[in-house]
């Protein structure tokens, strides 16, 4: 660009300025946004890992235990397929024994908690009684945790 200044129009002046000046401002004004565009996705990013590394949302856990119960000589599919009803987003199930299953539910609220919880105990009675079975669900106690 140095050559440039050099140049009969580059050393035209606007108001005690030339060109040249006028044209390296721009660049650099330019380049400038682009650095600062740049750094800000970076720093934005940056920013929202550390805020979600320190602080952790509040959240709701339900719990219970399902009880299922079959004489359908196809027995072990239709719990399989039961228990495939309980497969959502926040849901955690474990088998205690003897036809019985504990329910975990974390959602960020408890509406939504008890949303997951009615359409899951829901689904599997519909689905238990479809096939002559049986099914029962005891809640334990609402957990809240921030």
């Amino acid at each position: 660009l140095n050559d440039l200044s050099g140049d009969p129009f580059f050393s035209i002046e606007i108001a005690g300025n030339t060109v040249y000046q006028y044209l390296i401002a721009v660049l650099i004004f330019f380049i400038s946004m682009l650095v600062l565009r740049f750094f800000k996705h970076v720093l934005l990013t940056k920013l929202k890992e550390a805020i979600l590394l320190r602080i952790k949302l509040p959240e709701v856990t339900l719990t219970g235990d399902l009880s299922l119960t079959t004489y359908d000589p196809r027995g072990i599919d239709v719990i399989r397929h039961t228990l495939g009803l309980t497969k959502k987003e926040g849901v955690q199930t474990r088998y205690l024994g003897g036809g019985k299953y504990h329910l975990t539910i974390k959602a960020e609220d408890y509406k939504t908690a008890e949303g997951i919880l009615e359409q899951i105990t829901s689904a599997v009675f519909t689905f238990m009684k479809s096939k002559n079975g049986e099914a029962s669900f005891i809640r334990k106690e609402a957990k809240a945790s921030s």
